[in-house]
């Protein structure tokens, strides 16, 4: 008997303007298909190309799947870098910012 689908949602995490919700569907634990989330109140279940493709992007052979870190900005020399030195690094970067520029989160009191 086929297992069936196990559905979860998420967020596009491209810039666009509309933010796509979209569902995917798993079996095994793998990722076999991606749709537009009907339940989104903009895009109503509608999804771009680029967003139909996130199955190949994730299973591509070439996929950046560590952190890293370019040397110099606009070198285009890159090395790999742990996961906890990514962290270390855009958190540092969160908390400076925050000390330097404050929250720009409203706050209901």
């Amino acid at each position: 008997m086929e297992e069936a689908y196990r559905i979860t949602r998420h967020v596009c995490p491209r810039n666009c303007y509309s933010n796509c919700s979209l569902l995917g569907f798993t079996r095994d634990g793998k990722l076999e298909k991606v749709s537009g989330d009907p339940l989104h109140g903009y895009t109503k279940g509608k999804l771009c190309p680029k967003g139909f493709n996130y199955v190949n992007l994730v299973y591509h052979p070439e996929r950046i799947q560590t952190p890293m870190i370019q040397e110099r900005r606009g070198s285009g020399k890159w090395r790999r870098i742990s996961w906890e030195e990514a962290i270390e690094r855009i958190t540092g970067k969160m908390i400076e910012l925050y000390r330097r520029y404050g929250s720009h989160l409203s706050r209901s009191e």
